[in-house]
C-alpha cells in the first residue's frame, strides 16, 4: 500500500515571536539545530520511510513561496490551504486531495515542530504504527512516556496491549492541572500525546463520515 506523509506546517509560531513572523514562522526558523530549521528536520524524519516524493507539506499560502524555495520536497507536494482551518479541517482538505488525484494512501500525519532526537527509533515507531494502520484499518497514534508532569500536554489513556509495541486507547484526556498529571504520572498508563497519527485513507473519511458528516 501507498504510504505517504502529511507534515503540517501552516502555525504562525506566536509565541515565538519577535524572532518568528508570519511570514517566517517558527517551522521555518533553526531553532534546537543550527543547520537545519523545524521543517528540514520534520521532511529528513520521514523521507526515508516514504521518499521525498511522497513527503506533503501543509501550509498557508503566507509561506507556501518560502518553503517551495527551501526545495525540501517538490513543489507540486507544498499544498496552501485555501482559507486557515483547525487541524480537521486541513487534514479533511489532505484528504479530498488526495481522493481527487483517486489516491488511497496510509497516512503519517506529522507536525513540522517536533524536536526529536532519536531519529532511528522515532522510524522504527513509525514502522510499527504504519503497520498497525494498515493491518487493523484504525486510527493509530504516537504516545510519549512522560518524564515528568507536564501539564503543557495532552494525554493519552492506554488499555491492554494490541500487538508488538501497540496498544489499545481507552481515552483521550485534554492538557490537565497540575495535580491531575501527578496523577497521571503515577498510575503509568498514560502517555504524552505526541499529535502524530497514522491511517488509511478509508478510515479516515470513515470516522470523519461518521463523526463529523458536516466538514
Amino acid at each position: 500500500m501507498n504510504r505517504v506523509a502529511v507534515i503540517m506546517a501552516g502555525g504562525s509560531g506566536e509565541r515565538f515571536w519577535p524572532a518568528s513572523r508570519l511570514r517566517r514562522p517558527k517551522q521555518l526558523l533553526r531553532l534546537a539545530d543550527p543547520e537545519r530549521t523545524l521543517l528540514e528536520q520534520a521532511v529528513a524524519r520521514i523521507a526515508p520511510l516514504v521518499g521525498p516524493e511522497n513527503v506533503i507539506v501543509a501550509t498557508g499560502a503566507p509561506i507556501r513561496d518560502a518553503i517551495v524555495e527551501a526545495n525540501l520536497v517538490p513543489e507540486a507536494n507544498v499544498w496552501a490551504e485555501p482559507s486557515k482551518k483547525n487541524t480537521l479541517g486541513c487534514l479533511s482538505w489532505a484528504a479530498a486531495n488526495f481522493e481527487a488525484g483517486g489516491k488511497n494512501p496510509t497516512w503519517a500525519v506529522l507536525t513540522a515542530d517536533h524536536s526529536i532526537s532519536d531519529e532511528e527509533a522515532f522510524r522504527k515507531c513509525v514502522e510499527i504504527a504504519f503497520s498497525a494502520a494498515e493491518q487493523t484499518g484504525g486510527l493509530v497514534t504516537l504516545g510519549i512516556p512522560p518524564s515528568r508532569p507536564d501539564t503543557g500536554f495532552g494525554y493519552i489513556e492506554v488499555g491492554e496491549a494490541a500487538g508488538p509495541g501497540v496498544s489499545n486507547v481507552v481515552r483521550f484526556h485534554e492538557k490537565p492541572d497540575e495535580v491531575t498529571a501527578r496523577e497521571y504520572l503515577r498510575a503509568g498508563r498514560f502517555l504524552w500525546n505526541s499529535g502524530m497519527f497514522f491511517w488509511t485513507q478509508d478510515a479516515f473519511l470513515r470516522e470523519l463520515n461518521a463523526h463529523r458528516p458536516g466538514v
